[in-house]
């Protein structure tokens, strides 16, 4: 950035003190008042010339009354001159400068009056005046520009009333004197002002000089006196570093025990855990009682419960490692915030908290970033929330920030009407291991770690976490994360064939009210919103006898008086009510039949924007619209193919065998990585899913083996898929550097499962 130049003097130098700018004021006027004698002689000199000429074209009275006023200011300069050398003491005060000032400009002004004497008829006379009063005016620079005020003065009354005689001569050589006399006033002005800062200047650095003199000499005795102790620290520095390197290597092995105390941990506890929750899995797609499925629901909960602790330490660990990888692929925030409150319904309702999501329906929200640490972050925020919230309601807001610096900034604010926080709670609330209540007699459990995690990744990501917090009525997060927008958006949305149609919202929970009123207004709808049954009631009837009838009504099941279900029976019932479409909107858990004569379709809330708008389309055109670009399609497919396991723990053997076998393939068990080998010399397998660690020979050898072979025969690839409990940063990068195709980290999900399987038995074995 460029700055201007000062090209004005300054008042005091920075490197001055207060004592040594007032030495520097004095000697300036000590130096004003010795140089102003010659000045006064030259002046008295040149005005005795000068008088003698005018008498050639002026009264003699007039010359000499002006040159005995010139004589009289000068005398009382002297006089001033006197007083001052005898009252050196006070050299600095302003007073002498002053009158130094007033003498000037009446020494100045005396000059420029004598411009009046003369005739405007002979214009040599003036310039000749002219020439006299530029000599002095430049030539008092060196004795009056110690103190700038007084030489200016002094131009000033000497040019300007002699300029203004000229300029009302109005003679073409006077106007072209008075130009070049207006110039050289400037330059004279602008060097006084240079000759004073060199001067002063000069002075500052005098003095600058005497205070480096005594500072060089004190910093020398300083010195003298630090190099004998300067002497006794060498040798405790040395020891110091010593120590220090000691200190290094011990943390350097302590961090490395940590990270292997940590794998060993991760492996040890996921290899049951994959036991464990596959097992549940299995069982859960099973017949069973009511009594038994809550059971398993219980056991599941508490298994996720765990194994979410595990992999809070493991990211934990990445982080702070600096090992955490990010990926930057396409996805949908929209859907992502829609399936994070879907997931968390079950729990919402039967805290009977009200959880809503909403998602701005301008918002750009097909971009590119890490969908499953943006989903980490908000789950865990979201289910704080929940657990943090005993009433009211819990909302997901998602937005675009406005004026960010990058193509789409995405604002997701988690607010609740939970207990909050106090601002101590808040500032500790992001720290490692402590929770907002840390007392032995707190409420609620966890790791104290997911908030941590939550604001690291956030800041991986570019973006920001924030939130907001009043003890006893709630707390809100705010996230903002920049992302690239997909370069590809997908074709453009059908029509919604909704635009123009008259429907009615019914909802006593204003959230959701103002939700669904955004949904409706987006897509063209002229909606009516009521908060009670019987108001709702009073539009339908109102709207049928104005010839304007409803369309649809989208009832909410919990409402007080009467809920969903009683007012769609007394809609049906009413005869001056025509037929309505009718959408029942109820949480998870409610036990609503969705096939229920009195409505039309029920969905779950927290209520899917693509999926009412598809309801809606369905109940008004009697036919399933197109889908949208960008739905998540499920793949449900049954696979086929041969699969060769190799994993040594009986009980991870039994639970992947049936999933394998659930997703309809041929699956074989090889206990260690040596007799992998032997039944691929044997049979022909369409793909291995290799476990790591394994006696007799573990995962790694199996593979680099497996590689080797098919390189000297010249055989296909064999797909190797990596399915192992070691899931901590850069594992899967090993896994990949040994040979391998795939990784799955336990515990194993039945869904990921079919998803590596599916793309691997699809590729064609590469020879």
């Amino acid at each position: 950035m460029f700055e201007p130049r000062d090209q004005t003097p300054p008042t005091r130098s920075p490197s001055l003190g207060a004592d040594q700018d007032r030495q520097v004021q004095a000697d300036l006027t000590r130096l004003l008042y010795d140089q102003v004698r010659p000045g006064i002689v030259i002046t008295l000199v040149n005005a005795i010339l000068v008088a003698g000429a005018m008498t050639l074209v002026a009264s003699p009275t007039a010359v000499w009354t002006w040159l005995g006023s010139l004589v009289l200011i000068l005398g009382a300069r002297i006089l001033l001159v006197a007083r001052f050398h005898r009252d050196r003491a006070t050299a600095a005060d302003t007073c002498w400068t002053r009158h130094f000032t007033l003498g000037a400009a009446a020494t100045g002004l005396a000059w420029g009056l004598a411009s009046l004497l003369l005739p405007d008829e002979d214009v040599s006379y003036q310039v000749f005046l002219g020439f006299v009063l530029s000599g002095m005016v430049a030539g008092a620079i060196p004795t009056l520009s110690h103190h700038l005020p007084a030489y200016r003065a002094y131009l000033l009354a000497a040019l300007v009333p002699f300029g203004a005689h000229l300029a009302v001569m109005g003679d073409h050589l006077a106007d072209t004197f008075l130009f070049m006399l207006a110039l050289f006033g400037l330059f004279m002005w602008v060097n006084a002002g240079r000759y004073h800062l060199t001067l002063r200047r000069s002075l500052e650095l005098g003095y600058a000089n005497l205070d480096l003199v005594a500072d060089l000499t004190r910093e020398k005795e300083r010195i003298a006196g630090l190099n004998h102790q300067l002497a006794r620290e060498v040798d405790e520095r040395r020891a110091a570093q010593q120590a220090l390197v000691s200190a290094k290597e011990v943390a350097e092995s302590a961090s490395l025990a940590k990270s292997q105390f940590v794998a060993n941990m991760s492996h040890e506890i996921r290899t049951p855990m994959n036991g464990v929750l596959g097992m549940l899995e299995m069982l859960a797609q099973s017949t069973l009682d009511t009594a038994q499925r809550g059971y398993l629901e219980i056991a599941r909960s508490s298994a996720e419960g765990l194994l979410t602790i595990i992999n809070d330490i493991l990211d934990f660990s990445k982080i702070e490692a600096g090992k955490l990888n990010l990926e930057a692929i396409p996805f949908d925030a929209r859907l992502l915030a829609e399936d994070v409150a879907a997931l968390f319904s079950a729990s919402a309702q039967s805290r009977h908290i009200e959880l809503a999501c909403f998602v701005e329906p301008q918002v750009q929200t097909r971009v590119l970033g890490d969908p499953t640490r943006l989903r980490q972050v908000i789950t865990n925020i979201l289910g704080n929330a929940i657990k943090f919230t005993h009433q009211g309601e819990v909302l997901i807001h998602v937005s675009e920030c406005t004026g960010a610096a990058t193509p789409v900034t995405l604002c997701f604010a988690i607010s609740d009407t939970g207990i909050g926080m106090t601002p101590e709670q808040c500032e500790r609330l992001f720290t490692p291991f402590v929770q907002a209540d840390g007392s032995t007699t707190r409420r609620f459990g966890g790791s104290g770690l997911g908030l941590t995690i939550s604001k690291n990744l956030v800041e991986l990501m570019g973006g920001t976490l924030e939130v907001h917090s009043t003890l006893d009525q709630g707390s809100r997060f705010l996230i903002r994360i920049p992302f690239a927008p997909q370069s590809d958006t997908g074709a453009a949305p059908p029509e919604n064939g909704l635009d123009g149609r008259r429907m009615l919202a019914v909802d006593d929970h204003p959230t959701n009210l103002e939700i669904l009123g955004h949904y409706l207004r987006g897509w063209g709808v002229r909606y009516t919103c009521v908060t009670h049954a019987a108001e709702a009631l009073t539009h339908l009837r109102l709207a049928a006898r104005q010839q304007q009838p409803f369309e649809v009504a989208i009832l909410d099941m919990q409402m007080p008086d009467m809920d969903g279900l009683e007012l769609a029976r007394a809609i049906r019932a009413d005869p001056a009510i025509p037929p309505t479409r009718l959408v029942l909107l109820s949480s998870v858990g409610q036990g609503v039949a969705a096939d229920s004569p009195e409505i039309d379709l029920a969905l779950s809330k927290p209520v899917r924007l693509a999926l009412l708008r598809d309801a809606l389309f369905q109940l008004v055109h009697g036919r399933t619209p197109e889908p949208t670009a960008g739905a998540p399609q499920h793949p449900t497919r049954q696979l086929t193919g041969r699969i060769l396991l190799a994993e040594d723990n009986l009980v991870n053997q039994k639970v992947a065998c049936g999933m394998l076998r659930k997703l309809g393939l041929t699956v074989e068990v090889a206990d260690h990585g040596a007799a992998a080998l032997e039944l691929i010399a044997q049979r022909s397998y369409d793909a291995v899913l290799m476990d790591v660690q394994m006696p007799v020979m573990d995962g790694f050898a199996a593979t680099r083996e497996l590689r080797s072979r098919e390189q000297h025969s010249g055989g296909p690839r064999l797909p190797v898929i990596a399915m192992t409990a070691n899931a901590m940063s850069g594992d899967r990068d090993l896994c990949l550097a040994a040979g391998m195709d795939d990784y799955i980290p336990k515990p194993v999900r039945l869904a990921e499962l079919h998803r590596v399987l599916d793309h691997w038995l699809a590729v064609p074995s590469a020879p």
